[in-house]
């Protein structure tokens, strides 16, 4: 077995003022969360595993050591204690971002930890499946943010969700469904609609129109509203937003036609 992974490790005490956050490998910040450790702050909490940095590459003027986990710990501490005080740091030398992130998910694992923020850090491990949506997503002029603005798609849990159960093959057909619908419209890509449209694709699986299908949802309702009849439905009949949402779907699909698609 490669143990190389743990002889890179050390532990040393390093000022605050020597530590900066990683651009990269770090959750967002959230100051609240910085706020609450600051006012209940017990340095004798402050283990060696709270705080792990890499050294810079950059030298000179720049702070010499990277935080690539524990940096709402480090603001903190500079709050309570000044910049100044040295804190116990475990510090890895020689490794790159693609292994900084690969840690950072390791050591994260069994902690809340965003659905976006975790995404950033897949990506920065080079994850193959993460890997593999983003290049779904880049394929279509889309991608994955932590905003909503045109083309920009905030549903990662959904992303996942929907690659892992239905394939790759699925999601680009409920992608493209929704894209011909509604262009790039980012509340097209809400995590509802996505599975919903996933699910439809999966399960009528050759007998899906998906052209037809983008053009009737398209003329009869825009992706907001739908959202909103979802959940209408979902809380009159006691059936999850997505089903809710896959049963109104296939019911303007089937419009219109004199034998429709059912589901059972």
């Amino acid at each position: 077995m490669e143990q190389q992974k743990f002889e890179r490790v050390r532990h040393e005490y390093l000022k605050l003022s020597e530590l900066d956050i990683h651009p990269e490998v770090q959750r967002t910040l959230k100051q609240s969360k910085v706020d609450q450790y600051a006012t209940s702050f017990d340095p004798d909490l402050f283990g060696e595993a709270s705080v792990i940095v890499t050294p810079r590459s950059l030298k000179g003027q720049y702070k010499p050591f990277l935080v690539f986990d524990g940096q709402h710990r480090v603001l903190a501490a500079i709050k309570y204690l000044g910049d100044q005080q040295r804190v116990p740091c475990a510090v890895y030398d020689d490794t790159n971002t693609e292994h900084l992130a690969k840690m950072f998910l390791g050591v994260n694992d069994r902690q809340s930890l965003q659905p976006y923020d975790k995404w950033k850090i897949r990506i920065l491990a080079n994850e193959p499946t993460a890997i593999h949506i983003d290049k779904i997503l880049h394929k279509r002029q889309l991608m994955v943010a932590n905003q909503t603005s045109a083309g920009k798609v905030r549903a990662v849990s959904a992303l996942n969700n929907v690659y892992s159960r239905y394939g790759a093959e699925t999601l680009e057909q409920a992608l493209d469904v929704l894209l011909s619908a509604w262009g790039r419209d980012p509340e097209a890509f809400d995590g509802s609609i996505l599975r919903a449209t996933s699910f439809l694709c999966h399960h009528f699986n050759g007998q899906l129109d998906h052209a037809e299908l983008a053009k009737k949802i398209s003329k009869a309702t825009p992706p907001h509203r739908l959202i909103g009849d979802g959940r209408d439905i979902a809380r009159i009949s006691g059936v999850s937003v997505e089903r809710a949402l896959a049963e109104k779907i296939l019911q303007i699909y089937n419009k219109h036609k004199k034998v429709g698609l059912e589901l059972k």
